[in-house]
């Protein structure tokens, strides 16, 4: 922060300002229904949410994550993607005797 009289300096254009999640959280928590989710709690968020077929599409995937790790509350999107891909990635060339489960349509819903 500049000194008081001293000029601000100017940003030079293009310019990118990241955010994470939670500053945007901060600013929309209370502007809307449900805060923006985080990681932690993305699936608790998304739960919440309702139009564009979105509560059909929450329930199918909140099914593979309880089928995963036998909870939602918890588990981070980030933990349930990384999953599915190593998942996905291994069934390429390790087939289970079991019936395996369809790693490529959990990570595409």
């Amino acid at each position: 922060m500049p000194a008081k009289g001293d000029k601000a300096p100017t940003l030079q254009s293009p310019v990118v300002i990241i955010f994470g999640a939670g500053a945007s959280r901060g600013g929309l928590e209370k502007t809307s229904g449900a805060p923006p989710p985080v990681d932690r709690d993305f699936f608790d968020i998304a739960n919440q949410l309702s139009g564009h077929g979105t509560p059909k599409l929450t329930k199918r995937v909140l099914k593979d994550v309880w089928q995963l790790y036998g909870k939602t509350n918890g588990v981070g999107l980030e933990t349930y993607y990384r999953d599915l891909e190593t998942r996905a990635i291994i069934g390429e060339f390790a087939k289970t005797s079991n019936q395996p489960k369809d790693w490529h349509k959990r990570r595409k819903d």
